[in-house]
């Protein structure tokens, strides 16, 4: 009689194993369906990344400067990711900020995880930027508030090189 609830948590583990191997680390949208950030990383584009969490004042004081960001620098892609863990808690956070920019959901350890590939710094506060190049390689990691005029300014300098 038990069989059939222990089969149907192995099935569950087995496809909540699968997505991880396939994403590479644990994340997730804005409602929770795992996605990846790496269709996003090295595709062409300059990806700023901003990792935030909701208790972080700068981080969410600074918002509206990111969705400038994203129109303001072009061909680049500007996402943020919330190391808050809960989709719940980066939905209600964002929902009175009117984001436009697309975000996703991880937490500090996973993220860690996916920083440490191509540096072996690990997220030390908030906000941090990653700035990656248009072939996928980390070029700059800063954490503190950087300012949409300096994320433009940088990339305009490496494009030049």
């Amino acid at each position: 009689m038990t069989l059939k609830p222990i089969a149907l948590f192995a099935k569950a583990l087995g496809l909540a194993l699968c997505l991880h191997a396939t994403a590479g680390f644990a994340m997730s949208d804005l409602w929770g369906n795992p996605s990846q950030i790496n269709r996003y990383v090295g595709k062409g584009k300059w990806t700023v990344i901003k990792v935030w969490k909701s208790d972080c004042g700068i981080c969410m004081s600074t918002m509206h400067e990111t969705n400038a960001a994203q129109h303001s620098i072009p061909r680049t892609h500007v996402i943020g990711v919330s190391l808050d863990g809960d989709p719940r808690v980066a939905n209600k956070s964002l929902r009175p900020l009117r984001v436009n920019f697309r975000n996703f959901v991880s937490n500090r350890h996973e993220f860690n995880r996916f920083i440490r590939k191509s540096t072996r710094r690990a997220i030390v506060g908030y906000p941090t930027y990653l700035i990656y190049s248009p072939r996928g390689k980390l070029k700059a990691m800063q954490t503190g508030d950087v300012k949409p005029y300096e994320l433009k300014q940088y990339i305009s300098s490496q494009m030049k090189l």
